[in-house]
């Protein structure tokens, strides 16, 4: 049972329930780590939470839009995105005609290139955050290693479901 959340830049975003189930996850899971590791006051910890909540479906919606860019500099374009779980997933049209492999495989490039630039900013402001110190370098440095790790690493990792899996299977020619 999906929802429809509305239209951002050109893209349909729906949700299941999984999706807002692990956005009170997260977001949980942020706060017991702030007050167990941080030495910062409950509410700082709190609002830090939550940005880095919206900030982990922030940088999906940035990964998901980078395959969108792709799609459309192809002519295929995206019409939505789908979260799902902690995750979301690239929506086309049904009646999408046929695909090469080598433009399967641009589509899937998207979503890493735009990360990986994200990572790299990210790695800029965390630097520059070290002088400022407390709760934004905290954030800044959660933010940092969300988009490196999922978002720019973790597409690379083989899953079955994930940009490199589909830049195999098209590899092989299927």
């Amino acid at each position: 049972m999906k929802r429809e959340l509305g239209t951002v830049g050109g893209l349909t975003l729906t949700a299941e329930p999984s999706a807002y189930i692990s956005f009170v996850f997260v977001f949980i899971l942020l706060v017991i780590a702030g007050l167990v590791l941080l030495d910062l006051p409950v509410v700082v910890v709190i609002i830090g939470a939550a940005l880095g909540t919206v900030w982990h479906w922030v940088a999906e919606y940035l990964h998901q839009y980078g395959h969108a860019l792709a799609a459309s500099r192809i002519g295929h374009p995206m019409t939505g995105l789908h979260f799902w779980g902690v995750l979301g997933r690239s929506i086309y049209p049904e009646d999408e005609t046929e695909l090469s492999p080598r433009e399967h495989i641009y589509r899937a490039l998207g979503g890493p290139a735009i990360s990986t630039l994200l990572t790299i900013v990210l790695g800029i402001l965390l630097f520059i955050a070290q002088a400022i110190d407390g709760a934004v370098y905290y954030l800044v440095y959660f933010m940092f290693l969300d988009n490196l790790l999922v978002f720019t690493i973790g597409p690379w990792i083989p899953l079955g479901f994930n940009d490199v899996s589909t830049i195999i299977y098209w590899m092989r020619g299927a």
